[in-house]
């Protein structure tokens, strides 16, 4: 087969390997594949599969990385993919799918990759040391729930007459040698694990049709993810809301405690979430699920994985064997605790370790390491960070990490990207009545980097329970205001008898205050009356001041100008007339007396009135119009000599017949008057 051919079939392995197709599937993509080699195998996976193209290319390139690890081989990249020797994952698929095979990729590259032997048997050591368990005490009545691996029944123990779940292994893993010892490593981690917090575990065997299950305590009430939902569904207000949350914070104490206790035994989750997390009815909590469990101290190997990661004996040259996260000296150091339980050693775990590049988890769970697939950096501290996004999902009601956006379901390397990036939305931006010391609890057990989280579970665990108390918490820095209100809460006492000093002391100065305040109003009263009686003395000396120049004008104008005219000695003329006068005086105000308003006005209303009673209706009125407006503009429309001019001019609008506008001159007086 050419290099290209050789990449596409392992990408559809690769798929089948993750469930992205059944081994139904796989055989139909093989045999179209061997019936039409012309075809693209991509588009048959597509077709077939329903496996989107960017999904195809993205496995397109973790097959070329496989086959250029291994030097092109096949038989070693296949091995690499099922996590076993090539001949014991091709003689695990089904039998039609292995002659699709063998005549696709032709016969002999198909003897070279069985070589080693041509059938893997239905059971393995594993399963023959549990064989001697009784097959017919259980007795299976209903499913339950189903995970990945595994399938679970409420059963009845027959021996001690009680409801118990019964799990066994999935029917398309159960010839699957590897899925086998994964399934029981699962059992005896789980079953190794003696603490309250985790689930206990009542027998591990193998049915009659060889099977292997176990049986465990089956939880009567709900899982944290239901509770959540309840929690963030039901529309209560908000100190009914936080005593929910308070509730299920002390479970999530027992959570941290729960996964502490496996921490001190060599034992990490890696899948801590709300939906592995049961809430029974009674106020028990249980950590659940551990079949993706690593061991960080296994007996023969530097780690062993009950996810099933690469055996340790058959690593490739090219691969770097990694030591483990967590050694025992290390967890007794961080815990501390005297007479500490050896770390836990299943029979199962020898042949297992864990390889660089496998992504295990739930990513909205998972810690940026575990997405990156950087084996060397998980540690305890990735399940801290899975323990900080589950307590974000408990406040804020979702994960932290998003997998749809616009109503758009992100691909799982957008998913694991935004992971690694370490991208979400702080929990107040995203739920504003989250207490801040809260939200910096989950944002530190969700740090990005491990060394900025808590150090161990128990860390996480007190500072919890530190704030259900109300105490100041590690994580958050309180201001003045809140220590405060913290301490008057603890001393109420104390509190009491310094606000009874506090309220008397107040109530001696508010008496003093209300008289002073008496005194001081008084004198403002008296201060606000002198001001007035000042500005209406200023405001009466500006009046008489202006009226004095305006009559000093006035007088010099009919001295000087108007007067002055009559002289025999200055200006004989025996038949000079009134009118002559009058007229030179008003063609001379307007300029002489032009910055002068109040003065024209005046000068305008006396010659206005000489002309009136002269007859001289049109030269009266024009004068009196004049005056009447510059009056209005600067002394006021209601100003008595504003009204004593429209007056007149009211008068001589009438003596000249024109009553209609004597009657609109003389009504605004009118009205004034009354």
């Amino acid at each position: 087969m050419s290099e290209e051919p050789n990449e596409k079939l392992v990408a559809a392995l690769l798929a089948h390997q993750a469930n992205l197709l059944s081994s139904q599937e796989l055989s139909e993509i093989v045999s179209q594949w061997a019936s039409q080699p012309t075809c693209d195998l991509d588009e048959i996976v597509q077709r077939v599969a329903h496996i989107d193209p960017r999904t195809v290319q993205l496995l397109r390139q973790i097959a070329q990385g496989q086959l250029k690890q291994h030097q092109g081989s096949v038989a070693d990249t296949i091995g690499t993919i099922y996590q076993r020797t090539a001949a014991q994952a091709l003689s695990a698929l089904p039998a039609p799918l292995q002659a699709t095979l063998q005549k696709t990729v032709g016969n002999d590259l198909w003897a070279t990759l069985v070589q080693s032997q041509s059938q893997v048997p239905t059971g393995s050591p594993s399963d023959t040391k549990h064989s001697a368990a009784r097959a017919d005490r259980y007795s299976k009545l209903r499913p339950h729930a189903q995970g990945g691996l595994g399938q679970v029944f409420l059963a009845m123990d027959e021996e001690l007459n009680r409801h118990v779940a019964l799990k066994q292994i999935q029917e398309r893993f159960a010839v699957d040698p590897d899925a086998r010892q994964r399934f029981i490593l699962e059992a005896e981690i789980t079953g190794g694990l003696e603490h309250p917090g985790i689930v206990p575990v009542y027998g591990l065997g193998v049915q009659a049709d060889g099977q292997p299950y176990y049986a465990m305590r089956f939880v009567r009430g709900e899982s944290m993810a239901d509770a959540i939902s309840a929690l963030h569904s039901d529309q209560t207000d908000l100190s009914q809301r936080l005593f929910s949350v308070r509730k299920l914070l002390g479970r999530m104490v027992d959570v941290c405690q729960a996964i502490a206790y496996a921490h001190s035994r060599g034992v990490l989750h890696r899948d801590i979430k709300p939906d592995n997390i049961m809430l029974g009815t009674f106020g028990e909590t249980l950590v659940v699920d551990w079949g993706l469990a690593k061991l960080t101290d296994p007996p023969n190997g530097p780690v062993a994985d009950s996810s099933g990661d690469r055996p340790s004996e058959l690593q490739p040259p090219a691969t770097k064997t990694l030591a483990p996260a967590v050694n025992p000296s290390e967890l007794a150091t961080l815990y501390t605790v005297k007479d500490i339980d050896q770390p836990l050693r299943p029979s199962s775990a020898s042949a297992q370790m864990t390889y660089q590049g496998s992504v295990k988890g739930t990513p909205a769970f998972m810690s940026p390491e575990q997405a990156a697939g950087d084996t060397d950096q998980i540690d305890h501290r990735s399940d801290i960070y899975s323990l900080g996004a589950t307590l974000y999902a408990l406040l804020v009601g979702h994960p932290a990490i998003i997998t749809h956006e616009a109503g758009k379901q992100l691909t799982l390397d957008e998913v694991l990207q935004r992971i690694r990036d370490h991208r979400f939305i702080p929990p107040r931006e995203a739920a504003a009545w989250i207490p801040k010391p809260l939200a910096a609890i989950c944002l530190r057990a969700m740090a990005a980097r491990p060394e900025d989280r808590y150090a161990t579970p128990l860390d996480l665990s007190d500072d919890l329970e530190r704030w259900l108390a109300d105490e100041p918490v590690s994580a958050y820095r309180e201001s003045p205001t809140e220590r405060m209100r913290r301490w008057i809460k603890r001393h109420q006492t104390m509190a009491a008898s310094l606000a009874v000093i506090v309220l008397a002391s107040l109530a001696g100065l508010a008496g003093f205050s209300v008289l002073l305040r008496d005194k001081n109003q008084r004198l403002a009263e008296l201060a606000e009356s002198l001001r007035v009686t000042n500005e209406n003395l200023q405001v009466a000396q500006n009046k008489a001041q202006e009226e004095a120049a305006v009559a000093l004008a006035v007088s010099k104008f009919l001295n000087d100008d108007l007067l002055s005219q009559a002289s025999p000695r200055e200006h004989p003329n025996p038949r000079l007339e009134v009118r002559t006068v009058l007229e030179r005086a008003a063609n001379s105000i307007d300029k002489q007396f032009e910055r002068q308003p109040m003065v024209k006005a005046e000068l305008l209303k006396t010659v206005g009135i000489a002309f009136r009673h002269l007859g001289e209706y049109p030269k009266a009125r024009l004068a009196l119009g004049q005056a009447v407006a510059l009056f209005q503009q600067n002394a006021g429309a209601d100003a008595e000599s504003a009204l004593l001019t429209r007056a007149n001019l009211g008068a001589a609008a009438a003596q000249a017949g024109d009553y209609a506008q004597a009657e609109q001159l003389l009504d605004p007086v009118w009205r004034q008057m009354k």
